[in-house]
């Protein structure tokens, strides 16, 4: 019952739909079956004269066009809405032709009319299933006046005119209606699966974040002990070669890219992903100035990226694109010492808090914190003491924060922090696989 306009198409013409192609042709051979089935059992078993011809010749047609789309397209082929809305219009029109020969609405297969109708509701968008209500409407209003009359038995049935409106009326109602409620019925449905698939791929994402964090967490663990040997090895060599040779700065170097490799490794068994750095992350406006400055450091010229004055306030991140945040506090504040510095993080702890207040910050914001969190931090009176917390610290977070501490006085070497807290090793290695507990 359900075609095909035209038997070739040289692309596909925006995205793929819903419906596949062999759907409509299967529905159509099924269509098509019961079209030629009724059609013989009329004429020639009950005697009903029909235009028995051009009856055959309405199926054959559809018939013959599934035939080419069969040998000249996929059969797995997603159709879009607009194609799909061609092979529904198609069949309301071939519907149509043989209804019109067949006492048109008369004629108690004139419920079919509502098969296209259901069909774009359940798989095709508003505007595809709007354009085929349309057209069936319009057909059944042409059915409705223009029709070859029924072949009743002699003497005939003459139906009142009143009886045929109603018929009319009584088809396009319940077409809307099915229109309708399917199409409600069919985006509730779909609502529904796009909020289940995205559940389940979320739950996946935090498996594989948490089955990332493990393996984080073992990889920082099997590399400390190189790292730190490493580290040994460069600082004797900085101790040892004479100051100034490209020896001494070489070790210096590989000493600076071995503790940077440990930061890296620390972060990451604390928060899975969070640990290496993506070109698509904002950089800072000095390491800008020094991209730019880069190329004429050339020929004995040198560029030196100056300030003409310090800033009376700051604000600085934990984890910056190219270091430790606690690390530019100390060069701040040699650059004005009553500059009033404020640490944001979304890793807080106990240990980087105190780190924090040492090396000159003046206080100390978790993310996510509003812009008037961060002005009272910085517009605070010197001497001045926040005001007791309304929910205090839980008795799991202050254990999260213990752990941390012994973790970072460890130099984030897992074993001997398992040691020190007395703890099995992969019991630790969950714990800071995983976020800070909730307040």
């Amino acid at each position: 019952m359900f075609g095909l306009v035209r038997p070739k198409w040289s692309r596909q013409v925006g995205p793929p739909g819903r419906v596949r192609l062999s759907t409509l042709v299967l529905i159509r051979w099924v269509a098509i079956a019961g079209q030629l089935a009724a059609i013989l059992l009329l004429h020639f078993i009950m005697e009903y004269r029909l235009p028995v011809f051009y009856a055959l010749g309405a199926v054959a047609s559809s018939a013959l066009l599934n035939g080419i789309i069969i040998t000249t397209q996929p059969f797995s082929r997603r159709l879009t809405d607009g194609q799909a809305v061609l092979f529904l219009a198609y069949d309301t029109l071939q519907l149509a032709a043989l209804l019109s020969l067949t006492g048109g609405l008369q004629n108690p297969f004139a419920l079919l009319f509502l098969a296209p109708v259901t069909v774009s509701a359940t798989i095709l968008s508003l505007r595809s299933t709007l354009v085929i209500l349309i057209l069936v409407l319009a057909s059944a209003a042409v059915l409705a006046v223009f029709h070859f009359p029924l072949p009743w038995p002699e003497p005939g049935i003459d139906l009142p005119q009143l009886y045929l409106f109603g018929l009319w009326v009584g088809v396009s109602m319940g077409v809307i209606f099915v229109a309708v409620y399917v199409s409600r019925i069919t985006a509730e449905a779909r609502r529904m699966s796009d909020a289940l698939t995205e559940s389940q791929f979320a739950l996946g994402r935090e498996q594989r974040m948490s089955e990332l964090g493990s393996l984080a967490a073992a990889t920082a663990h099997e590399l400390g002990t190189p790292l730190s040997t490493i580290a040994t090895v460069a600082r004797e060599i900085v101790l040892e070669a004479p100051e100034g040779t490209l020896l001494a700065e070489d070790a210096a170097l590989i000493s600076r890219e071995a503790r940077r490799c440990r930061e890296i490794l620390g972060a990451m068994s604390r928060r899975p992903g969070s640990g290496t750095d993506s070109k698509a992350d904002r950089r800072g406006l000095a390491d800008l100035l020094r991209a730019a400055a880069a190329r004429y450091h050339r020929d004995g010229i040198e560029v030196e990226i100056v300030t003409t004055s310090a800033p009376a306030f700051a604000i600085v991140d934990l984890r910056l694109v190219d270091g430790y945040g606690l690390d530019v506090v100390p060069t701040l504040r040699e650059q004005r010492p009553d500059m009033r510095i404020v640490i944001l993080t979304g890793y807080g702890n106990i240990a980087s808090t105190v780190a924090a207040v040492k090396a000159g910050a003046v206080d100390y914001l978790g993310k996510p914190a509003d812009a008037d969190e961060i002005q009272a931090a910085l517009m605070a009176q010197p001497g001045s003491h926040a005001a007791p917390p309304d929910k205090p610290m839980s008795a799991d977070r202050v254990r999260w924060e213990h752990i941390n501490r012994v973790y970072e006085l460890c130099d984030h070497n897992v074993s001997e922090t398992a040691r020190r807290l007395n703890m099995h090793r992969r019991t630790l290695q969950r714990i800071l696989a995983k976020h800070s507990p909730r307040e």
